[in-house]
Parts: C-alpha cells; sequence; structure tokens
C-alpha cells in the first residue's frame, strides 16, 4: 500500500512524464531506492534526499512544499504508530493529507488558522522554564 508520500511522488513524476530512472539518476539516488518510496516499502527519505528529489522533478515550491509536509506527516505516523502501536487522529491526518493537495490558498490559510488555535500555548510555568 502506497503511503500518502509515495502516491504523490509517484503522481508528481507520472505527470512531468519522468521515468524512475531519470529522477533517480538527476537526485543521485539508486532507482529501487525510487520505486521503494513511490510504493511506501520504505519511509519518506531524509530532507536532504528529498531535497534533490525535488530538483530532479523540476517541481514548483507549492507542489515541493506539499510533498516535504507528506514527507514530515508520513514519519510523524510512522514513528507514533512504532511507539504506541496505534496512533490516536490518525484517519483525520489521512483525510487531511488527501485533501492538501487541492486546497486553495485561503483554505490552507484557514487551516493553518484553526491549528494555531488548536495547539496549546506553554502555561506560564513553561514560559519561565524556557527562558
Amino acid at each position: 500500500m502506497r503511503s500518502r508520500f509515495g502516491e504523490t511522488l509517484f503522481q508528481l513524476r507520472h505527470s512531468k512524464r519522468l521515468l524512475q530512472k531519470t529522477v533517480a539518476y538527476d537526485a543521485e539516488i539508486d532507482a529501487s531506492y525510487l520505486a521503494a518510496l513511490e510504493n511506501g516499502r520504505r519511509p519518506p527519505p531524509e530532507p536532504s534526499t528529498l531535497d534533490r528529489i525535488v530538483v530532479a522533478l523540476g517541481l514548483g515550491e507549492r507542489e515541493a512544499e506539499n510533498l516535504r509536509f507528506l514527507a514530515d506527516l508520513d514519519r510523524t505516523i510512522l514513528n507514533l504508530t512504532k511507539t504506541t502501536g496505534s496512533l490516536r487522529g490518525g484517519d483525520c491526518l489521512i483525510q487531511l493529507a488527501n485533501a492538501l493537495p487541492n486546497l486553495s490558498e485561503a483554505q490552507l490559510g484557514a487551516l493553518s488558522t484553526l491549528i494555531n488555535t488548536m495547539t496549546p500555548s506553554p502555561s506560564m510555568e513553561e514560559e519561565r522554564m524556557m527562558k
């Protein structure tokens, strides 16, 4: 089963009509590794490798940002499920990841605002300890 990151990577490569071996060569990675990323058999790559893939695909800023977000999201889900055995709210995160590529700038801004309001602010005690 493909990961959100892998599915998006696959779709981006196909939309640009690029071969796996071409992208892999340009990104200085093995073609079998790229195939494993696309098919969800490997976790998302480290940021430096992902940056090379972004360049090899010739992605625009928004596409690159979306791909990086999905890599972070998949890494987070993987780490949380390894730690806890399950992920509370995981279905919601997956739905969000699926919707992200289709959101407008206004919708992304509204989502960002919503997330910021839901993020607990540090208590006064935590703030003092951070100083």
